[in-house]
């Protein structure tokens, strides 16, 4: 019994214990949610964010509902500026309870975080001068307006509000942000010192005034600056700010020579944040610096997966696809980089305009240099006078190129690259004195310079001071034996002394010390070549083909070697397996050109077809499709190609000449004429313009315009073959038939083909020269046999000149051949019919069937197969056709006849 009652008095203090312990929990977890809402406050302000978030999510995790927390957490991403997040946390406080003050606009400040600025726009309109005061409202308008560049807008604002809050802080630091953008330093700096007079903690001023001062050469000043805002706290939220701090401190050590320091940064930042947009695009950078151009592509490449459009990362992989030589990429990256960030600077500008004057493009990069100058307007930046000058220089424009480089010295004296481009500038001007003291400033303060030296060594060459070039070399390579740009500029002077032996050991020597030496290789190539040594140059070819597929050399020089080592095959296999490795532009077009050539179509337009993936929008591509349509015969595909190529480059002489021709094959001769006319106008000199545009005058009965030039034709060529032959034309369809006939004559006795024949014996004939037409033709014929078409003529001038039964003859001989021609066939049945032939209407009904309803023939065939068919008891349906004839020519007498007679013998009448 006593048992009994002690197990049922502990039941019941159990279930005591249970309750009592539940109500002391929920009040006790209402507590501790609390604590950590309250803690993370703490930390917040001490700036200890990432510390923060963890306490406010403990108190999230309690109460999933708790608006504070929710509220408190959203604020906080608002801070870091972690859009994304923000709003996330803001949509549960809207969940929770939408009626919270200051919701709407904390959610347009993370639409404006996630960079989604027409969003910010249309909400704002959507909710000004309600709940939300227009002064955040209208700041958080200037801030949008300043990151999307439209200055002049967010100006207004914060002048605005810097008159009527006096004060405040935030449109003093917008304003200030505007007036750096604008490259007005002076009066920025003005406005920093009001802002931090009112805040000398101010964290925005603060981070304005040290990239002023780096922006004025202030390293020192801004160094200090930057520890002022340098975040101890490592594992801290990732910040705008933070990353801005470290990048200027990196920069303010470099630029102070601090490198050791700089790198301390680096790391440690790296160590915290591994996968941060910043780390990996300065992790891009060291590999670039360190030549691992591939690495830093890849690495880029992960930045841009993180961040789409990241501008700096789009910028730089272009400098790397220049640096591996894929200069179509790298253009494509680097005018990328320009269209979305127009006031970003002339970096850009400059790597497209060397581009443009590697491809021999002078006046392309002479436009972007003028762009950049207009961009730069009064900021004064060297290297673009610079670059101009080289542009000017090659375009021609002499007087242009020294005083843009005068004035590059003037901003730049002792900027080395400013005195490289002088020396470049001078040694194309061939004012060898002046580029030697400009190369001479630029090796004094850096000895191993490889463009100065290669300058030096040219510039020897040119006046052939061979000891000189000799002397310069040696010192060169006692400095750097492992210099492989100097081994190559040893080989090239020895080749100028006619010594290849010696040449190629220096070749090999270079390739040997960089197998990327690709000029190197490319002059070891030439000589191996030349020797004969076919499967070596192919062994230096694919690397450099491995290297860079658009090299046009290298594949050239590689489908030559294969071609006369009998391994053609073999290393067209190998170009086609690196083209599948790439996006290869050039490389494309190449192999597409070489398969035309080898006549193997499909390959051909599989490679162009592409090429035109690749860049949809390049003319070259269009311009080959348009070619390989041709070949194949397709003209109205030809014509959208070459329509394409007129569009991507108007006024293109040679796009408007090749669409000019295939539209005269699709016989559109009004189109055809215009376009070959805009050529020949452009170009008096340009006989092909001409001798389109003179064709489809003739064929569209212009002859006015055509006699007009057809003179013009010999005067500029007076042997003009094809223009005899256009003059012959014209003489024939001008009924000037003995001119014509003696031009055709001419033509004859150096080519010889059917439709030469055609037009002279039709020339002949209609000239009364009857016997010699009818001679020339059986002569054709005997020697051609398969001639249809002169048998056909022969055929019909025998019917006029009654010879009928060698008529017979010819019109069997092609009725055998199947040669389906209405007319031939049509006499044919006639001749059958006067004989009493019963093949006769078989034939009659055959030229029938062949003949369009409309043309010359129909009366002739209705007539033929009418007087055929009441002539074999089918009375009704031949007087029908007759019918049909007569109405068709109701002045042929034949017609006629043919038709009473018809009519007086039928049972009908």
């Amino acid at each position: 019994m006593m048992n009994f009652l002690l197990k049922r008095i502990l039941f019941f203090l159990c279930i005591y214990l249970l309750v009592s312990c539940g109500q002391d929990s929920t009040e006790s977890l209402s507590k501790k949610e609390q604590v950590y809402i309250d803690r993370a406050a703490v930390y917040e302000k001490q700036g200890l964010h990432r510390s923060a978030i963890i306490e406010l999510k403990k108190a999230i995790q309690i109460n999933d509902s708790s608006l504070e927390a929710h509220y408190q957490l959203a604020q906080i991403y608002l801070i870091l500026h972690a859009g994304n997040l923000a709003e996330e946390e803001l949509l549960k406080v809207k969940a929770i309870n939408p009626e919270v003050e200051g919701l709407e606009f904390n959610l347009i400040k993370s639409y404006f975080y996630k960079k989604e600025y027409d969003r910010v726009y249309s909400e704002i309109s959507k909710v000004r001068r309600n709940t939300i005061n227009n002064y955040d409202l209208d700041i958080l308008l200037a801030d949008t307006y300043f990151a999307e560049k439209k200055l002049e807008k967010a100006r207004s604002i914060y002048l605005r509000y810097m008159q009527s809050s006096p004060n405040s802080s935030e449109p003093l630091v917008g304003y200030a942000r505007v007036l750096l953008a604008e490259g007005e330093k002076a009066e920025a700096e003005k406005v920093l010192e009001k802002i931090l007079n009112i805040d000398q903690t101010n964290e925005d001023g603060l981070l304005l005034k040290a990239q002023l001062a780096l922006l004025q050469d202030k390293y020192i000043e801004a160094e200090e600056m930057y520890y002022q805002l340098k975040l101890e706290d490592s594992s801290d939220f990732l910040t705008h700010k933070k990353i801005a701090v470290t990048q200027g401190l990196i920069r303010a050590k470099v630029a102070l020579k601090k490198f050791d320091e700089a790198y301390g940064i680096y790391n440690e930042f790296l160590e915290n944040h591994p996968n941060s947009t910043f780390a990996l695009y300065q992790r891009s950078i060291d590999e670039f610096k360190s030549q691992d151009f591939l690495g830093a592509e890849g690495t880029l490449k992960k930045v841009l997966n993180a961040a789409p459009g990241h501008s700096s990362s789009v910028m730089m992989l272009g400098v790397i696809n220049y640096a591996l030589g894929d200069f179509s990429e790298a253009e494509k990256l680097l005018r990328e980089h320009v269209n979305s960030n127009s006031d970003s600077g002339t970096k850009s500008f400059e790597l497209l305009a060397f581009i443009h004057l590697k491809r021999n493009e002078p006046s392309e990069a002479r436009k972007l240099m003028q762009a950049a100058l207009k961009l730069e307007e009064g900021r004064q930046r060297a290297e673009v006078y610079a670059i101009k000058s080289l542009a000017e220089v090659l375009s021609g424009n002499q007087d242009s190129a020294q005083k843009d480089i005068k004035k590059a010295l003037s901003i730049g004296p002792e900027n080395p690259s400013i005195q490289l481009m002088a020396g470049q500038m001078y040694f194309h001007m061939r004012h060898y004195k002046t580029a030697i003291k400009h190369l001479n400033k630029v090796l004094a303060s850096d000895a191993g310079n490889v463009v100065a030296s290669k300058l030096f060594v040219q510039i020897y060459l040119k006046r052939k001071h061979y000891k000189k070039a000799d002397n310069h070399i040696n010192q060169w390579l006692s400095d750097f034996p492992n210099e492989s740009e100097a081994h190559y500029m040893k080989g090239i002077v020895e080749l100028a002394k006619k010594n290849e032996t010696t040449a190629k050991a220096s070749f090999q020597e270079a390739v040997s010390l960089e197998e990327k030496n690709i000029s190197a290789a490319s002059e070891l190539v030439k000589i191996l070549i030349k020797e004969e040594s076919y499967a070596e140059a192919i062994s230096y070819l694919k690397p450099i083909i491995k290297l860079d597929i658009n090299n046009l050399f290298a594949l050239r020089s590689l489908l030559y070697a294969g071609s006369k080592s009998g391994e053609e095959s073999a290393v067209v296999d190998f170009v086609e397996s690196e083209l599948e490795k790439s996006e290869s532009l050039d490389g494309r077009l190449f192999i597409s050109e070489y398969f035309y050539k080898d006549k193997k179509l499909n390959k051909a337009v599989k490679y162009a077809s592409e090429a035109m993936v690749i860049a949809p929008d390049d003319f070259r591509a269009h311009m080959l499709m348009g070619q390989l349509r041709l070949a194949s015969g397709d003209y109205i595909a030809a014509e959208e190609s070459y329509g394409k190529a007129v569009q991507l480059s108007p006024g293109s002489e040679e796009a408007y000449l090749k669409y000019s021709m295939v539209l005269l094959k699709l016989d559109k001769l009004r189109s055809a004429k215009k376009y070959a006319r805009f050529v020949y106008e452009k170009d008096r000199k340009n006989k092909t313009a001409l001798t389109t545009l003179l064709t489809a005058e003739l064929r569209s009965r212009d002859f006015h315009a055509a006699e007009v030039h057809l003179k013009e034709l010999f005067e500029l060529d007076p042997d003009s073959k094809i223009g005899r032959r256009l003059r012959a034309d014209f003489y024939l369809l001008t009924s000037r038939f003995k001119e014509a006939a003696e031009d055709y004559r001419i033509i004859l006795q150096g080519e010889k083909n059917e439709v030469l024949i055609l037009k002279y014996v039709n020339a002949l004939y209609s000239d009364s020269q009857h016997d010699k037409a009818l001679k020339t033709a059986e002569k054709w014929i005997y020697e051609h046999p398969k001639s249809e078409r002169v048998r056909s003529f022969l055929a019909m001038h025998y019917q006029q000149q009654g010879l009928e039964e060698e008529a017979l003859f010819h019109y069997e001989q092609l009725a055998e051949s199947g040669y389906n021609d209405p007319q031939a066939l049509n006499n044919l049945a006639w001749l059958y019919f006067t004989r009493g032939d019963t093949r006769a209407l078989d034939t009659a009904k055959k030229a029938y069937a062949l003949t369009p309803p409309k043309s010359f023939l129909t009366a002739s065939v209705y007539d033929t197969y009418g007087v055929i068919l009441v002539n074999t008891g089918k009375r009704k349906q031949g007087i029908e056709l007759l019918k049909a004839a007569s109405e068709l020519e109701p002045d042929n007498k034949a017609i006629r006849q043919h038709l009473r007679e018809a009519l007086e013998t039928s049972p009908v009448n």
